[in-house]
């Protein structure tokens, strides 16, 4: 036992004591460092996987649930839609600008061998302030990388969130989505079929970049973990989008029985997971695999996380049109091995066995028996609860609000992106979820990616659950039901008993809010391990959902004239983000509401609708008058609520609306389980409130233009 081997692996001596009891003699190298990858938590899913049984999964419009490259919907017909997200966390806090760009690269690969051709993608980023200058440089580094990916390889990144925390300071995010469109006929999927079937490798030669890849996101990234820049590929958009033609027009001239991105930790990982869900054999020849450099070892072959690379398992007499097909396309291609009946994966260099052992040992890992218990010295603490702010003081603290990144506008960051290629963009990102019109089709595609890391810091299961009401109650304010949902979980330690206590709650919310709302979980990722040597990251689940629909209305999400009505929908409560609490959720009042509110849309009855959540009334406030500086007049009495703590109350299962005045009536008598107060009328250039205060919106863009990009200037 080289227990410097064993660390370099991220394995420990118990794990090998039971991998030298499964195979009943010491490992050989490549061996070892098989287990090493699908062991680790990266690819095994070790600490979680018994949590995520837990999961709602299935409704009417799945077709493909957890379990293969990506979840797919049913559209209409013949139509199916495909999308996931995934992280790429470690790698971009230390290289950002590949590490975020191969994040993109890695989850557009996931969507186009189900058979879709991808059409969007969106992220979510955590950081800490910008005001850091390190924090400054990771963001800027992921942005460039993000935008420079999606850009080249063609696929608009439409939307998306950034936050903004301390917490983020040594670890941040960066998660990744993507959505895809396919024929019932291309649906492929990742498992073998026929003994004898040839294995082909084709895409990117392999190099040593990426080595280890998956073991150096399964644990903690300290300052050991942050030297290792090869564990961080470097991708290559123009090379991705010729595999992206290659792969569809294989697959639409029906030549594979399956096919795999090879992702974290490359050949191993592809070649292992389809020979095992078939329950069959693969032999691999590392002679045959195409290589960028020489003397590249047989562990680091397999190990290799090189990007833009595929393997996929040919019919039976189909491998020469597959390789006319990649010829023409100029992609390097091998035929490296075949799908064999022994159950075993059998690794080779000619004639020289480096592996020979059953494929069920590195599929059945050891579990993480780590307990879920709470650790009662954990606490959040949170200040400026804004429920006592003096009226003179109403205008001071929204324009001082306004300076806080977390509320400005992200437009510096979109703007990076190309978000209305193929113009199928209906709403553009920065004001709330995301449309798109489904080329071919009469639907509408709502895609949203939400989160709440401190919500989920001071109650996971109640977070966790507010993090998908807010992510339904956007889609739902275009006037579209929440179809199905991926989810990308953010986490600490996997084997801190207060970090698994954390998890397990946030997956008991998700399946409470999603059984309610109808959105079933069809694919996901789980990332461990988010934590630097000084600090933990919140608990931060996120979520991206989708909404179809035929609605040939979708609302505005801004002010679109003055002289409408302005009204909120739900009852506002004195409820606000506290050290040990968060405003309640009522699930099913939630569910009722958004129904009666969609129904306002198809109906077309509102002309804007804007979800209540972060930030309250007055962030929804500032979002729609963004849109065409178009302000509004608040006039209505406040009670026993002080200006702020009306506006910046949280309370669920809100809307923001506005509405010519003559359906005042039939929006009334249309709302059964929730009420209408109307807050005022839209205004020419101004926000105001009555005998209190007024701020030309000028004023108003001027700070929230400012309050992010001020940073990048």
């Amino acid at each position: 036992m080289n227990l410097e081997l064993l660390k370099e692996l991220n394995l420990n001596q118990e794990d090998y004591k039971k991998i030298v009891s499964r195979l009943k003699r010491e490992p050989e190298l490549v061996e070892l460092g098989l287990f090493s990858a699908m062991w680790s938590e990266h690819c095994s899913y070790r600490s979680s996987s018994k949590y995520l049984k837990q999961l709602f999964t299935e409704g009417e419009c799945v077709i493909q649930g957890p379990g293969e490259n990506a979840g797919v919907i049913r559209v209409e017909g013949d139509t199916y839609l495909t999308f996931k997200v995934e992280s790429h966390n470690h790698p971009s806090a230390v290289e950002p600008f590949q590490g975020a760009a191969t994040g993109v690269g890695g989850i557009i690969r996931d969507i186009f061998t189900m058979g879709a051709r991808p059409i969007a993608g969106m992220d979510a980023l955590h950081f800490d302030y910008p005001s850091s200058s390190k924090s400054k440089y990771l963001l800027n580094g992921v942005v460039e990388g993000i935008s420079f990916y999606g850009n080249c390889v063609g696929v608009p990144t439409i939307g998306g969130e950034t936050h903004f925390s301390e917490c983020y300071g040594e670890n941040p995010l960066v998660n990744a989505m993507a959505i895809g469109v396919l024929n019932k006929k291309d649906l492929r999927k990742s498992i073998a079929k026929t003994p004898g079937a040839k294995v082909i490798y084709l895409g990117a030669k392999t190099g040593r970049d990426g080595l280890h890849g998956a073991s150096f996101a399964s644990g903690v990234l300290d300052e050991e973990a942050k030297k290792r820049k090869g564990s961080v590929q470097v991708g290559d958009p123009f090379l991705e989008k010729l595999l992206i033609e290659a792969t569809l027009q294989i697959i639409k001239e029906d030549l594979v029985e399956a096919i795999q991105d090879m992702g974290a930790a490359g050949i191993t990982s592809s070649s292992v997971e389809m020979a095992g869900k078939g329950k069959l054999g693969i032999r691999i020849d590392l002679e045959k695999v195409p290589l960028r450099e020489k003397n590249i070892d047989p562990i680091e072959i397999m190990l290799s996380e090189s990007q833009e690379r595929m393997l996929l398992i040919a019919k039976h007499g189909k491998e020469k049109r597959i390789e006319e097909i990649l010829t023409k396309w100029e992609l390097d291609y091998s035929e490296i091995g075949e799908i064999t009946n022994t159950g075993a994966i059998e690794i080779y260099s000619g004639n020289t066995c480096h592996c020979n052992m059953p494929i069920i040992n590195l599929l059945d890992p050891p579990l993480n028996e780590t307990k879920p218990v709470r650790d009662p010295s954990i606490k959040i603490t949170v200040n400026d609860v804004p429920d006592t702010i003096p009226v003179d003081q109403t205008k001071s603290f929204l324009l001082k609000l306004l300076e806080n990144p977390s509320y400005g506008s992200k437009s510096w960051i979109h703007d990076q992106y190309d978000s209305t290629l193929f113009a199928s963009t209906v709403i553009e990102p920065g004001i709330g979820a995301s449309c798109i019109k489904l080329a071919g089709t009469n639907k509408q595609i709502g895609i949203t990616l939400n989160s709440r890391g401190l919500l989920c810091a001071i109650d996971p299961y109640e977070g966790t659950k507010t993090v998908c009401a807010i992510a339904a109650r956007r889609i739902s304010a275009l006037g579209l039901a929440p179809s199905a949902v991926t989810n990308c979980l953010n986490y600490g330690d996997p084997t801190q008993e207060h970090t698994i206590w954390e998890f397990s709650e946030s997956i008991r919310g998700m399946n409470d809010a999603l059984s309610v709302l109808g959105a079933p979980v069809v694919s996901g990722n789980v990332s461990f391990y988010n934590e630097g040597e000084l600090t933990r990251i919140f608990p931060t689940p996120v979520v991206g959902m989708v909404g179809i629909g035929d609605t040939s209305f979708i609302p505005n999400k801004g002010f679109q004239n003055t002289e409408l009505v302005c009204a909120v929908i739900g009852k506002t409560k004195k409820e606000f983000i506290r050290s040990d609490s968060i405003p309640h959720l009522d699930i099913t009042l939630e569910n009722n509401t958004q129904i009666e509110v969609r129904s306002l849309i198809q109906n077309k009855l509102i002309s804007s609708c804007q979800s209540v959540d972060r930030g309250g009334i007055w962030f929804a406030l500032l979002k729609s008058m963004m849109v065409k500086q178009i302000g509004v007049h608040i006039d209505f009495n406040f009670d026993d609520f002080y200006p702020i703590s009306f506006l910046m109350s949280e309370t669920n299962s809100r809307f923001l609306i506005t509405f010519e005045k003559d359906n005042f009536e039939r929006i009334k008598s249309s709302l059964k389980t929730t009420p209408l107060q109307i807050i005022g009328k839209t205004t020419l250039d101004e926000f105001s409130i009555k005998n209190i205060l007024n701020i030309p919106i000028s004023k108003i863009k001027q700070a929230y233009d400012l309050s992010f990009s001020k940073y990048f200037d």
